[in-house]
């Protein structure tokens, strides 16, 4: 975030890719996907903070953390 928190030629930075809620027993990443999360969004500057999702369930949990940009694929 240092290094490129200000840099024009980047168009977001993408905090986790994909991370999962948990299945079969396994624990997920979303909590700590949302601790960097949260420490990316306090060290923000201007270049927009992202998350790739697969699905509109893990995203809208970081909808209230401020999310700039949510990435579906």
């Amino acid at each position: 975030m240092k290094r490129y928190g200000n840099d024009d030629r980047v168009l977001a930075v993408e905090v986790m890719n994909e991370p999962g809620d948990g299945t079969n027993d396994k624990p997920g990443t979303v909590p700590f996907a949302q601790s960097m999360f949260q420490t990316a969004k306090s060290l923000q500057e201007t270049v927009p903070l992202t998350l790739g999702s697969a699905r509109v369930k893990v995203a809208q949990e970081f909808i209230p953390l401020d999310l700039d940009i949510i990435n579906f694929h």
